[in-house]
């Protein structure tokens, strides 16, 4: 009968194995023993790719005309929060149902590409230009 997994790798990793003679370092299996094994380490899993959701793409229309009708959202003004509930309507009329937050994070970004395309590529949070006369 083969020893068991665990026995077969300390036999392996016991560097007095190695002799020609490799019986008298096996343990007797008839009493019980306390035999030290080494572990391997866990092989690491990997991760999927994370991929966008087809229906973020079928929002952005709605949400770019909501754009055109009122304009980006100013910071402070409320603006997002109300396109941020619009997006969660549209997305649940649709049956689907997001969390808030990555609603959030899709919506400024859908900000800031409107923004971008609006002020001709200005970064958000970039002062304007002030005149000094």
């Amino acid at each position: 009968m083969p020893h068991p997994y665990w026995l077969q790798n300390a036999i392996r990793r016991n560097p007095r194995s190695t002799d020609a003679d490799r019986s008298r370092h096996l343990p007797n299996l008839a009493k019980p023993q306390i035999v030290t094994a080494v572990q391997t380490k866990p092989q690491r899993k990997r991760r999927l790719i994370r991929r966008e959701r087809p229906y973020w793409a079928s929002c952005r229309k709605p949400v770019m005309d909501w754009f055109d009708e009122n304009g980006f959202p100013a910071p402070g003004d409320g603006g997002q929060a109300g396109l941020e509930r619009y997006v969660a309507d549209v997305l649940a009329a649709r049956g689907h149902h997001p969390a808030e937050s990555t609603i959030r994070r899709h919506v400024r970004k859908w900000i800031d590409e409107y923004r971008a395309g609006v002020d001709n590529g200005s970064p958000r949070g970039a002062a304007p230009n002030l005149l000094i006369e």
